[in-house]
């Protein structure tokens, strides 16, 4: 199997790894698989502790709401590396991820990654350091998303009070103009 270091060192995940490292994940603990657009990638709720790295193409992550329904959060192209929360805590995933259009995804084995690390703890240590740094931007992002979300809610909340007020006293107004006619 193939694979471009200088890409795979453009990820936050894999930026301060030796050639050596990465040639030593790559070759014991990665296949290849490509995906068609709309077809899922990650699923919410599915227990799997692999890592993915989407070397190109464009991926999206959805959340499911009640109803079947789904929301779309954000839009991913390579190239970067999703699953790092499952791969380090061994829980549901907390989203789907669908192909937008052809994707080559590099599946990085998360047991087989966990066994490599036992032999190559520095390596290891680095990439869970890495792991942490991606996940604290991915908050981070987060977290101005929410804030952004929370303000136009109480912006539309302020604005419906002040319209629930104007109704309320236009009804007041027209209440005593019509029982100040028939007094």
């Amino acid at each position: 199997m193939e694979y471009d270091i200088a890409l795979i060192q453009q990820t936050i995940l894999f930026e301060d790894l030796s050639s050596f490292e990465i040639k030593q994940i790559f070759d014991t603990c990665v296949s290849l698989e490509d995906f068609a657009p709309g077809e899922k990638i990650i699923e919410e709720g599915c227990v799997n502790d692999d890592l993915f790295f989407l070397s190109k193409g464009e991926v999206k992550v959805e959340l499911e709401l009640k109803n079947a329904q789904h929301r779309e959060l954000n839009s991913i192209k390579g190239p970067v590396v999703i699953g790092e929360i499952s791969f380090l805590d061994k829980s549901p995933r907390s989203a789907t991820i669908k192909a937008v259009e052809k994707s080559s995804i590099y599946v990085i084995n998360g047991r087989s990654l966990d066994e490599l690390f036992k032999e190559m703890p520095h390596t290891g240590h680095k990439v869970k350091h890495n792991i942490a740094l991606s996940v604290a931007k991915t908050l981070r992002h987060v977290n101005d998303f929410l804030t952004g979300e929370i303000q136009k809610n109480q912006r539309l909340s302020s604005k419906a009070v002040e319209l629930g007020a104007r109704r309320y006293n236009q009804t007041i107004n027209n209440l005593s103009y019509h029982i100040h006619l028939s007094a």
